[in-house]
């Protein structure tokens, strides 16, 4: 009885020879590759499908907030690259550039430290840079809790910022630049300090920083 279930098994197995299957689709012939899926014309609708599947699963749209906007710039060079995105800019004061009019983004008055005028799970990015020279040491917890109660589960935080502490060795072209970069912000009073970046990298509320 064994004998004649594991030969009716084998007789409706797929038979498999070098990465093609023998099943009227069409694969990879790649020995090296693991990837077991299709690349006929079939598969090629499938995962049109899925493209539209996620996109709907997220809303269509990827939103994006900048926390202290300003002028405005990041958003308006981020909408040359990205211009299918919706963009809301967030600031103390409206200092936005009211010569351009985008369509793409929309600008409210808000202070962060008070709270954003933003539901709660919002923005699938959330932009914040050069609130060093904004910001007290005791209030950087207060913003990085309202920057992540917008922020969508499993969304992006960045926060970018400089280090104005000059290393303590010689690093060659990168030690110039901080030196050059701290004498320009000394007679000028411009932030241009060491440009020492550092990315705050929210995913699923759980805070990685990439430095």
């Amino acid at each position: 009885m064994t004998k004649e279930i594991l030969s009716e098994l084998r007789s409706k197995t797929t038979i498999i020879k070098d990465t093609t299957i023998e099943s009227g689709r069409e694969f990879h012939t790649e020995e090296t590759s693991t990837y077991w899926l299709p690349k006929d014309d079939e598969e090629q609708q499938r995962l049109t499908g899925q493209h539209f599947a996620v996109k709907e699963l997220y809303g269509g749209e990827i939103s994006i907030l900048d926390i202290g906007c300003g002028s405005g710039i990041w958003v308006m060079d981020m909408i040359t690259d990205y211009p299918n995105c919706k963009y809301y800019g967030c600031d103390m004061v409206d200092t936005t550039n009211k010569n351009i009019r985008l369509p793409q983004f929309e600008f409210a008055i808000g202070n962060v430290l008070k709270g954003l005028p933003y539901e709660d799970n919002t923005f699938d990015l959330v932009h914040m840079r050069l609130f060093v020279f904004a910001l007290r040491e005791d209030q950087w917890p207060i913003v990085i809790k309202e920057l992540v109660r917008v922020a969508k589960p499993g969304c992006i935080v960045q926060v970018t910022e400089v280090d104005l502490k000059m290393p303590n060795e010689d690093l060659g072209a990168y030690h110039k630049l901080l030196v050059a970069s701290n004498q320009i912000f000394i007679y000028s009073l411009l932030i241009c300090s060491n440009l020492y970046i550092k990315y705050m990298l929210f995913v699923n509320k759980d805070l990685k920083i990439l430095a």
